[in-house]
């Protein structure tokens, strides 16, 4: 049973990741098939060095991707997909224990509250009934879901789960490799990251659209390898004190190429424009020069500390051009107390104050994992002219997803990292985990005013890397196994928040949330488009005693006529053909017991579908049949 279980999750991960794929709509599918066949051959295998290539790849598919207006998936969750399946499904002893360390455990933990949560917010917007298409359909577009899909929480529970995976493949990786290497390796793959940063700000080539409450978005920050600008900058600033001791440590030629790549980490950094994640380096690096003058670090350690701050200054008042001047900008907001009041004031403050009224309004369930930028229009204050975006801060995200008790579960990883870092700053031993832990405390202070773990890269390279801090402390001694108090303490704050949340939670946003469907216009354009399998929302007395759907095809597609399936409220289905051209009414059947309340679940599901836009590559949408509004 034991092994039965890691098996069956695994096979559960591999077909996932298959579903999502979407081959035939891919525009270049051998982006996303080569890295997963190389994590899968990896595992298979069980050579460490190929695994760790593979996760190394992580932040470099999203740049790759859209250079070549690639897949509609994301091809780093592809790889984690399928790297982690085969882990679990083909992997072998020794197996790294979860629950051995209280890291472990809590990353557990954080797991399953995420998971109880992203299923008790799906089953709030979705009926029991149609709970099976949901996920088939978040399955089949699983990277590209967005927070208004109805099972989107589920997706969000499955980022979540990230880090626990993230730690047992490091972990794996490291029963048969040095961590000096998988080191090396990831912060070599940040070096290029920041390289092509270079590149795009010199060459004023942006890969993301300009955000439309950041003035500074178009063509002046570079965004490098994920679509916020925050998020790069995290990753930069958790490599960039290992980058730089790599360099002060190596010798011969190699101590040029590492000297490059540290350089480019740090470039990066300064062009990301992000302050929380300066901020947070410099705390950091300020912590690295108070223990090295305490004789608790090493002097390279405070070498590092010196050089980080003067490339970052140095960078941000000698870029030329546009950036340039966007940069020294953000660096007088942070020196000036009145623009930095101002900062403040407009880019912060007013998403703090909807994420406390969140809480205010929601303190036992949250709004639901990945449900924030759907419910901050009813929150925000007339200070705040954004509809939908999250809050800038990743501790108070994680409380208004889902309520105090449950944030805290979800936070409790950061708890037990914390020990770690002071070890790891504390340490005799080797500079790796003083610079580990350097890098992680960075990353983590500039998660208090932004959001990064919200992206899978993000999950998965931040905890890798605590995964290599709690590798390097140990060689000073065992990391202490979590104490029994603690552990019933954290399994019993699960059950005692989990449960309630599952038994009271169905139904609660009914007829908010659907997927597979793009809006009812007005007019003659009164219909809205559904894709192969959709779930929508009617007005019960606009379907009236006799209810039926108007459906139509506009022009015909590769398989002719799609059947079409439509049920109401988990009723009968009633079948028909969509014609292209004119509309076709195909009677409904009610749903008897399970109709209720004013609005009326509509399940369609289609045979066929068509991509309108798969040759330009920009919508990338696949639709199926249009919807009369009744």
């Amino acid at each position: 049973m034991t092994r039965g279980l890691p098996a069956l999750a695994g096979a559960a991960l591999l077909l996932l990741a298959l579903v999502s794929l979407g081959l035939p709509f891919q525009a270049s599918p051998l982006l996303l098939l080569v890295p997963a066949l190389l994590a899968a051959f990896a595992v298979a295998r069980w050579d460490g060095a190929a695994l760790a290539v593979a996760l190394a790849l992580v932040p470099l598919l999203p740049v790759t991707a859209n250079l070549l207006r690639g897949p509609r998936v994301s091809p780093s969750e592809t790889l984690l997909l399928v790297a982690g399946g085969a882990a679990l499904l083909l992997g072998r002893p020794p197996s790294p224990r979860i629950g051995s360390s209280t890291l472990s455990l809590c990353l557990a933990v954080s797991a399953l509250a995420a998971a109880a949560g992203g299923l008790a917010a799906t089953l709030a917007a979705v009926p029991a009934w149609a709970l099976p298409g949901a996920i088939a359909d978040l399955a089949a577009t699983f990277p590209a879901a967005g927070a208004d899909h109805a099972a989107a929480p589920l997706r969000a529970a499955a980022v979540h789960s990230v880090p626990l995976l993230a730690w047992l493949l490091t972990r794996r990786v490291l029963a048969r490799s040095r961590a000096s290497r998988l080191l090396a390796l990831l912060t070599g793959s940040m070096a290029a990251v920041g390289a092509y940063g270079v590149l795009e700000a010199l060459l004023s080539f942006r890969l993301w659209p300009r955000a439309a409450y950041d003035p500074y978005a178009s063509f002046s920050r570079v965004v490098s390898t994920l679509p916020d600008h925050n998020a790069s900058a995290t990753l930069l600033s958790l490599f960039l004190f290992p980058a730089v001791g790599l360099a002060l440590s190596a010798r011969g030629g190699r101590r040029a190429a590492a000297g490059g790549a540290a350089l480019l980490v740090a470039v990066g950094l300064v062009l990301t424009g992000s302050r929380a994640a300066w901020l947070g380096t410099a705390a950091a690096a300020l912590v690295g020069a108070a223990f090295a003058a305490r004789r608790r670090l090493s002097r390279g350690a405070l070498g590092a500390a010196v050089a980080v701050l003067g490339v970052v200054g140095a960078s941000a008042f000698l870029w030329p051009g546009q950036t340039g001047t966007v940069l020294r900008a953000r660096v007088r907001s942070l020196v000036s107390p009145a623009e930095a009041r101002n900062a403040v004031r407009y880019g912060r403050l007013p998403f703090w104050r909807a994420g406390a009224s969140m809480v205010a309004a929601h303190p036992l369930a949250g709004v639901g994992p990945g449900r924030v930028p759907e419910h901050l229009a009813e929150h925000r204050g007339a200070d705040l002219p954004v509809e939908r975006e999250n809050l800038h801060s990743w501790p108070l995200q994680a409380l208004a997803e889902n309520g105090l008790a449950g944030g805290l579960l979800l936070l409790a990883p950061f708890g037990a990292l914390l020990p770690l870092v002071r070890r790891g700053l504390r340490s005799d031993g080797p500079a790796p985990a003083a610079l580990l832990s350097l890098g992680l405390l960075a990353a983590t202070l500039s998660g208090l005013a932004s959001h990064p773990w919200l992206l899978v890269e993000v999950q998965a390279l931040f905890w890798s890397a605590a995964a290599l801090l709690e590798e390097e402390v140990g060689r000073s001694g065992p990391a202490p196994s979590p104490a029994s108090g603690t552990r019933r303490l954290l399994v019993a704050g699960l059950l005692a928040w989990g449960i309630p949340r599952l038994a009271f939670s169905a139904g609660s946003e009914a007829g908010r949330f659907g997927y597979g469907f793009w809006g009812f216009g007005e007019g003659e354009g009164r219909y809205g488009w559904a894709g192969p399998r959709a779930l929508i929302w009617l007005p019960r007395p606009a379907l009236g005693e006799h209810p039926s759907l108007q459906l139509r095809r506009p022009r015909p597609g590769p398989s002719g006529e799609p059947s079409v399936s439509v049920r109401v409220d988990g009723g009968d289905r009633a079948r028909g053909r969509a014609p292209a051209g004119g509309w076709e009414a195909i009677a409904l059947r009610a749903g008897g017991a399970r109709a209720s309340g004013e609005h009326a679940a509509v399940e369609i599901v289609s045979s066929g579908a068509f991509c309108p836009a798969s040759r330009e590559g920009l919508d990338r949408r696949i639709l199926a049949v249009q919807v009369r509004k009744p």
